[in-house]
């Protein structure tokens, strides 16, 4: 792949270039001729942007399986068990989280579109705004000047604005997954994510530049030619075709590659702890809990025996999360071997091992 990144990127820089120069060339009135040689070109472009577009994706999904593969490593780091050995697409966990991992690019797409439709208004809003009230503009007179910094402010900062709902609904998935389903059921999400997100940025960038030739091809009079039927089908097309190709699609990689990476950030959260034994200090706890899955010792920060009954807190870190984790039991009648139930992240699991003086 990288071989030909060379031309890769030849070949997308070509489509902006002649896009650009089709608008120039409309606006400074250089006739019809030299519009119809830059709808050619334009149309090549397109063309051109969607075959580079798909070996950008590709080459996003390849990172991404890279990415599964450093959560499967992280899981085995923090909780010292390959816990996605024998991974099994009919466990229900794992079927949970890949239905809501297909689901989620899809959803993600229609709100970046949502998006770009919503601030296309407040533009055109704008637009009117300024016919209305700068005279002069709307009849072309010399020396009006439109007010650009205004339209470009609408532009950047409806974009920054709309993109983070979408952002923050991607990374909420995936958090509200791992807490539900645990490990596996991220694994699967993961998983159900880079399919359909793939197979769903392929399908926007080339039907996207579908949509844009098509206009381009009745316009230069066929099916009609411009005002027929055929044109104002191809003008709805295309308005849905930009934020296919140029919004929506693209982003698609983005937001499989930032899933992952919160996957792999939050892993040690989506799993309870395994003790296996606790160390204490008399009766009030001043100890260490000692987790089997990880192999490490985590501080006891309060802890009491009433009788042969206990209760500790703990905090536990992984990467840049730390959680606190609550224990309740009961110690045998030796002292020495403990049960009981334990909670964390409002998940709550059983426990057993024993107590070391």
């Amino acid at each position: 792949m990288l071989s030909i990144i060379g031309m890769v990127t030849a070949n997308d820089a070509y489509g902006p270039i002649v896009d650009n120069a089709r608008g120039l060339s409309e606006m400074s009135g250089l006739g019809d001729e030299v519009l119809r040689v830059t709808d050619e070109l334009d149309a090549a472009g397109n063309t051109a942007k969607a075959i580079t577009k798909g070996f950008s994706i590709g080459a996003a999904g390849l990172t991404v399986i890279a990415l599964l593969a450093a959560y499967r490593e992280t899981l085995m780091n923090i909780l010292g068990d390959d816990f996605l050995k024998g991974f099994d697409i009919l466990d229900p966990l794992v079927f949970f989280g890949m239905l809501v991992g297909v689901g989620v690019p899809a959803v993600f797409s229609a709100m970046l579109m949502m998006g770009v439709n919503r601030n296309a208004d407040r533009m055109v809003n704008e637009i009117h705004r300024q016919f209305d009230e700068i005279p002069g503009l709307k009849e072309g007179q010399a020396g009006v000047e439109p007010d650009y910094n205004r339209c470009i402010d609408i532009a950047t900062v409806g974009a920054l604005k709309e993109l983070l709902p979408a952002g923050i609904m991607a990374i909420g998935v995936t958090l509200l997954v791992g807490f539900i389903g645990g490990v596996y059921a991220i694994a699967g999400y993961l998983a159900g994510n880079i399919l359909s997100g793939v197979l769903l940025a392929l399908l926007m960038s080339n039907a996207g530049g579908m949509w844009d030739n098509a206009k381009k091809y009745v316009e230069a009079g066929n099916c009609g030619g411009k005002g027929s039927p055929a044109h104002k089908a191809t003008i709805i097309g295309d308005t849905v075709g930009d934020p296919f190709k140029d919004t929506a699609g693209p982003s698609i990689n983005t937001q499989i590659t930032v899933v992952s990476l919160v996957s792999s950030l939050a892993a040690g959260l989506f799993d309870l702890p395994s003790v296996n034994e606790i160390t204490v200090d008399g009766d009030t706890f001043h100890g260490v809990m000692h987790d089997e899955k990880s192999g490490k010792d985590y501080d006891i920060i309060n802890g009491k025996i009433d009788g042969n009954h206990f209760t500790l807190e703990t905090s536990m870190s992984f990467v840049v999360f730390s959680i606190n984790v609550d224990l309740e039991g009961t110690l045998s009648e030796d002292g020495k071997t403990i049960e009981g139930t334990v909670t964390a992240m409002s998940k709550t699991g059983s426990f057993e091992g024993e107590k070391i003086e």
